[in-house]
């Protein structure tokens, strides 16, 4: 099995279950953003973890191609991009994240992170 195709199942099988967790804790993900700023080191922690990870999915995947891979690449930029805007500028960041902060986000959010996710698994299997 490639790369891609090992990165594709992970990642699409992760999404699924995120996309769905979205939608149905969406109550529990407004309180816990509504009170971000409030948490530093939590927030430090999840904006590492997030940079980390997402660097090194981009240094082991940084595929530029017209099919499905290319999804896991900007993935990886995504996650990399996000986990240092939140360390490098995390009042900006938690500003925007408290100004998304509306159900119809969550639902549709959480739906659209679900069908990628089951795009990725039946690509990649």
């Amino acid at each position: 099995m490639d790369l891609s195709h090992f990165l594709g199942r992970a990642l699409g099988l992760y999404l699924v279950l995120k996309g769905l967790s979205v939608y149905l804790n969406r109550d529990m993900l407004m309180t816990a953003v509504k009170g971000m700023k409030s948490n530093s080191l939590l927030n430090i922690t999840v904006a590492s973890i997030a940079t980390i990870t997402g660097l090194l999915l981009v240094l082991i995947h940084n595929v530029w191609v017209s099919d499905w891979p290319v999804v896991i690449t900007i993935f990886g930029w995504g996650l990399f991009l996000k986990g240092a805007w939140f360390l490098v500028f995390p009042e900006n960041a938690i500003k925007v994240a408290k100004s998304w902060n509306r159900e119809n986000f969550y639902i549709v959010g959480g739906l659209v992170t679900a069908l990628l996710g089951a795009y990725l698994t039946l690509i990649a299997f």
